[in-house]
């Protein structure tokens, strides 16, 4: 899964075609950061027009989750343990942003939705915001599972999912004809591609130590 070489070979029922207007950098993270989150908002969690959206983590994920929720007409609720990235998601799209630096943001999540919770929960951060997800839903509510940063394995009360007909989803990568979907919508400028920075190939460790940690919204992209 990922990798630095200098050549490799796909076949070409992978590959779509990139608009002149978008630029190899801004393409190079089309179609994992956007095209993952397509999945999991419009595919796999089958977000509609008005439902309540959580969308957990700043990320290249993340971050354009709430673009892609926001465009497919929900209302969203980003949450983020760093006060400095709610400009960021506030940004992208987000109607509301909860910061909890300690982790707990169920409650705020419910205040941001009116006390009701929400539909659907894009989840870019993995075991370590499960609970505060699963508190944060309403009965019958999707939780989509998108990404696992921490690692963290889960304690779960079988109970606690059924009773209230939660919904566990998972979306994994992107097909072509996602891919081609969001293309068009970059090239539209309906969704933004967020390149925190680019940086040569020679900086790689440096740019893997920002993104652990947590130093960037969006993606690296390193270049040749």
């Amino acid at each position: 899964m990922g990798g630095y070489a200098e050549y490799v070979v796909i076949g070409d029922d992978n590959l779509a075609k990139l608009s002149d207007v978008i630029d190899f950098p801004t393409g190079a993270i089309v179609a994992c950061a956007v095209g993952t989150s397509y999945n999991a908002v419009c595919d796999t969690g089958q977000v509609k027009q008005a439902e309540r959206v959580l969308v957990t983590g700043a990320g290249g994920l993340g971050m354009h989750a709430v673009q892609i929720a926001r465009a497919a007409g929900a209302f969203v609720i980003a949450s983020t343990r760093s006060p400095g990235k709610e400009p960021a998601l506030t940004e992208a799209g987000a109607h509301k942003v909860v910061v909890a630096p300690d982790g707990r943001f169920a409650g705020g999540v419910r205040d941001a939705s009116g006390g009701r919770g929400v539909d659907v929960a894009i989840d870019t951060v993995g075991g370590a915001v499960f609970h505060e997800i699963r508190r944060s839903m309403v009965p019958g509510g999707r939780i989509v599972l998108v990404g696992e940063v921490t690692g963290k394995p889960v304690d779960i009360d079988i109970a606690t999912i059924y009773r209230r007909g939660l919904q566990i989803r998972s979306a994994v990568s992107t097909s072509r004809r996602q891919l081609e979907m969001v293309l068009r919508m970059v090239a539209a400028g309906s969704v933004k591609p967020m390149v925190d920075r680019t940086m040569p190939l020679e900086q790689a460790a440096e740019a893997h130590r920002l993104v652990e940690d947590n130093a960037v919204v969006g993606r690296i992209v390193l270049l040749p």
